[in-house]
């Protein structure tokens, strides 16, 4: 038996028991505990943002479960140059879509002219 599971929560597949693998409610909560309707087995529902993380509830002690206040806080305490790299990063990655979203309109423009003729 599995004692965790962290998956995406759109991905169905992986929305089954940690025990015997049957598929589980629809509307699962975030914080809540469900019960497998054929083992009986007990869970821990926690969903932070598009993450779904099932805990068997004998084993709560796997769970961390942090606010947004300490997330904050975590931030605020970070090593300044992994924080740096970070945002480094990100502007990266919005120039690097902003060029793509350049060349798609370029390429539509140029389709347009092609229907036009």
């Amino acid at each position: 038996m599995a004692l965790k599971r962290v998956t995406n929560i759109h991905y169905k597949k992986h929305r089954t028991c940690l025990k015997c693998g049957t598929n589980l409610p629809k509307d699962l909560k975030d914080n809540s505990r469900i019960v497998c309707e054929y083992c009986k087995c007990e869970m821990i529902v926690d969903i932070h943002g598009n993450t779904l993380t099932l805990t068997a509830a004998d084993h709560e002690y796997l769970r961390h479960r942090i606010t947004p206040e300490e997330e904050k806080k975590q931030t605020e305490n970070a090593d300044p140059e992994v924080l740096k790299k970070l945002r480094k990063e990100l502007s990266l990655a919005k120039k690097e879509a902003e060029s793509w979203k350049e060349a798609a309109e370029g390429l539509a423009r140029q389709i347009e002219e092609m229907n036009s003729r």
